[in-house]
């Protein structure tokens, strides 16, 4: 079953990419990366909806492990009419195993349609709404999702790179990621000096990049992909959502001068750039 391209590009933003990690496992410490973050999602500049990411310390199976709750609500308004849309996902990790057990969730105009998934030996049998299907696992880890972050903790010089692997919830099948170092800048926020570590993240399989900018404390603060950019946002900001622009008045390309008589135009010729 087929997602919306929309929440694929979102997944790719908001959710914490896997990637091969060379700090070695027994050294990895997630403690620094739990808790909650909020984003506000902006389309062409105009902010259309709000994510969040969650990771928490949980038990599966009677074990210590660890659940990344990923979630994005987003309104537009598609040539005056509301669309409201949201996507969740889920992921669960055993240390020592990787990732065990999914769940996806999309809501859109056309229906809700919801994915659960749980590893068996190097597959994940998935209940799907159509029935039950098999994937394979990939091998993605808690410390492989966070490479990304991991990168940025080594204190890295321009140009560095990690190879990601990922398990897509929203395609169903592992994929590879690709993270580089690009850029250090020095910002002043407040006045403040803040150095911030911009991460390109190639989806190779996708023909997808994003980039991230990530500060010295591990905060992802500002996120993009073409069109659609994520800033971190404090709650209430994130879901304020009182004025959403129109997609398609948005999107729309405009002549650099009227046209006269437009209703007599026979032919036209425009050059876009």
């Amino acid at each position: 079953m087929k997602r919306s391209a929309s929440s694929i590009v979102l997944a790719c933003l908001l959710t914490a990419v896997a990637g091969a990690s060379e700090t070695p496992i027994s050294a990895f410490d997630p403690d620094p990366y739990l808790g909650t973050r909020w984003y506000g999602v902006y389309l062409f500049e105009e902010k259309v909806g709000y994510g969040s990411l969650r990771l928490s310390q949980v038990e599966h199976g009677g074990q210590p492990s660890y659940l990344s709750e990923f979630r994005v609500d987003y309104r537009l308004n598609i040539g005056g009419s509301r669309q409201e849309m949201s996507f969740r996902e889920e992921k669960t990790y055993v240390p020592g195993e990787g990732l065990v057990a999914f769940r996806s969730l999309q809501d859109s105009p056309l229906g809700r349609v919801v994915f659960n998934g749980r590893k068996i030996g190097d597959e994940f049998l998935v209940e799907t709404p159509t029935g039950e299907r098999t994937a394979p696992a990939g091998e993605e880890t808690l410390a492989d999702a966070l490479a990304h972050l991991e990168l940025v903790r080594d204190s890295p010089r321009t140009g560095k790179s990690v190879t990601a692997r990922l398990f897509e919830t929203t395609l169903l099948t592992p994929v590879t990621v690709t993270h580089a170092l690009e850029a250090i800048e020095e910002r002043f926020p407040g006045g403040v000096p803040l150095r911030v570590y911009r991460v390109r993240s190639e989806f190779s399989p996708l023909g997808v990049s994003t980039v991230s900018l990530i500060d010295e404390n591990l905060r992802t603060i500002e996120g993009s992909l073409g069109i659609v950019t994520i800033r971190e946002e404090e709650e209430a900001a994130a879901r304020d959502l009182d004025s959403p622009g129109d997609l398609l008045l948005s999107a729309a390309v405009r002549p650099d001068r009227p046209l006269p008589r437009p209703r007599r135009v026979r032919s036209l010729s425009l050059k876009l750039s």
